[in-house]
């Protein structure tokens, strides 16, 4: 199950997206996705760089300005209002479902 870790706007049009973290926390080596109209245009598994000011940076916390380039080749092109999302997949142990203890 996908959980979304954050949601960052892009600021710049370049190959290198200028963002704000607007929710949680961006991490380079996390699922990323780029959204432009609702529709992902370009699914990656990681960040190509992510700087803050000029230091190379694993993660940024809500609130913070940033640079990435997403990986791929060629690399994707940014447009006014894209979105890049980040997604981390956690691996949950299956269990037997207790119908006894179940309530709605």
């Amino acid at each position: 199950m996908p959980i979304p870790l954050h949601a960052a706007r892009r600021r710049d049009i370049y190959y290198v997206a200028g963002c704000k973290a607007v929710e949680g926390v961006v991490k380079k080596k996390a699922t990323l996705r780029l959204v432009r109209d609702g529709k992902v245009v370009h699914e990656c598994s990681g960040a190509a760089s992510m700087k803050h000011f000029k230091d190379d940076v694993r993660e940024i916390k809500k609130g913070n300005e940033f640079a990435m380039q997403l990986s791929g080749d060629p690399p994707p092109t940014y447009l006014a209002e894209d979105e890049i999302h980040c997604i981390q997949y956690d691996m949950v142990k299956q269990s037997i479902f207790d119908y006894e203890n179940f309530r709605y």
